[in-house]
């Protein structure tokens, strides 16, 4: 947990986001920071009054239920 609220890379990463819709999926070695290579990261946008204000993600195993915590995060 400690590395989701303190890594330099990820929280660089995060900022350099831009305003895109939609859900963002990398899996392994796709993921743009080192230590998650060994994970998948899950994202989606969230809007306030139609300002995205934040994201809601999910770290997890490469072999996760793809579908199941696309569904959730969507919702």
């Amino acid at each position: 947990i400690r590395k989701l609220q303190d890594d330099p890379d990820l929280l660089d990463f995060l900022s350099g986001l831009n305003d895109q819709d939609g859900i963002q999926v990398y899996i392994g070695q796709e993921n743009p920071v080192d230590w998650l290579k060994e994970a998948s990261l899950i994202m989606v946008p969230y809007r306030v009054r139609g300002d995205i204000t934040g994201r809601l993600g999910v770290v997890g195993p490469i072999d996760m239920d793809y579908r199941r915590v696309m569904s959730d995060v969507y919702r």
